[in-house]
């Protein structure tokens, strides 16, 4: 009996240590996004920088701001066809729609806002999210910090998630970097929402204070009952709404990015329904032709 009490107590122990050694892995569950390695470059050098994410469970869209010091490095543009820099898209992600895609070489910034589109199933594991085509242009140390990031499934809920910091040294002495290129998707696949991007404000135009007369009677004159007419405020409060609305879409919501691709099927759909009902050839139920 006591042989069998001493194996027992010894197996106890030992599950018991498994569990505690488990602990602190159970506790750093969750995905994780950044730039995984420190580097160490030449002066003028140009590099390839994977933004990756590891150990995410489907991934539907992303919502990530990276900083950089734009003393130390600048960021080479990966789309000349379209107006900025943008950074190269990888492949963990398929080709969706992009509200924000885009590098700040002056406040050394990086926006990613994307989400993928139907018929995309969410994606599990891990990969590069992104392609930052570094070039240090000056002898120093620059972090490469993730200051904000949301993951999102295909249900608009949030994944856990926490970032992950690198830093890169330029000094004169350092290595030549040699390196396999990093693959990337083609940027004219990605849908880019222009009308969520950050625009200059408009000037308010000042309206004419009277209608003319000729207006002016004809509006007295005519019998017919007015219509509703859509009214445009213009001056200084639609301008700061405006800007508002833009900073409050980049602030971490990914509904809204989640939302739009179903706005846009649906009304892809309704339009195709539309076009198959006005075709010449189309008939109704009785066999009739529709003159519609």
């Amino acid at each position: 009996m006591r042989l069998k009490e001493k194996v027992s107590s010894v197996m106890t122990l030992v599950l018991l240590a498994a569990l505690f050694a488990a602990a602190p892995a159970l506790a750093q569950e969750g995905a994780k996004v950044g730039v995984f390695a420190d580097l160490e470059i030449p002066l003028d050098a140009r590099v390839e920088v994977p933004v990756e994410v590891r150990d995410v469970s489907e991934l539907y869209a992303v919502d990530l701001t990276i900083r950089f010091d734009p003393e130390i490095l600048q960021v080479e543009d990966a789309n000349p066809d379209q107006a900025g820099v943008q950074p190269g898209l990888a492949t963990f992600l398929d080709a969706g729609m992009t509200l924000f895609n885009i590098v700040d070489n002056e406040t050394g910034t990086v926006r990613f806002v994307m989400s993928q589109i139907n018929p995309s199933e969410g994606k599990s594991g891990s990969g590069n999210l992104l392609v930052l085509y570094f070039v240090a242009k000056q002898a120093g140390t620059s972090q490469v910090t993730v200051e904000a990031v949301e993951l999102a499934n295909r249900l608009g809920e949030a994944i856990p998630v926490s970032g992950v910091n690198a830093e890169i040294v330029v000094s004169e002495g350092a290595p030549e970097v040699v390196a396999t290129p990093i693959p990337v998707q083609d940027q004219g696949q990605i849908i880019v929402i222009e009308t969520l991007m950050p625009t200059a404000t408009p000037t308010a135009t000042p309206l004419p204070t009277a209608m003319p007369t000729a207006v002016v009677e004809a509006v007295e004159t005519t019998d017919e009952p007015a219509e509703p007419t859509a009214v445009l405020a213009v001056g200084g409060d639609v301008d700061s709404g405006s800007e508002q609305e833009s900073e409050e879409q980049g602030n971490g919501s990914l509904w809204w990015v989640l939302a739009l691709p179903l706005v846009i099927i649906a009304g892809g759909v309704v339009i195709a329904r539309r076009k198959h009902i006005n075709r010449p050839d189309h008939t109704d139920s009785a066999g009739g032709q529709n003159e519609g």
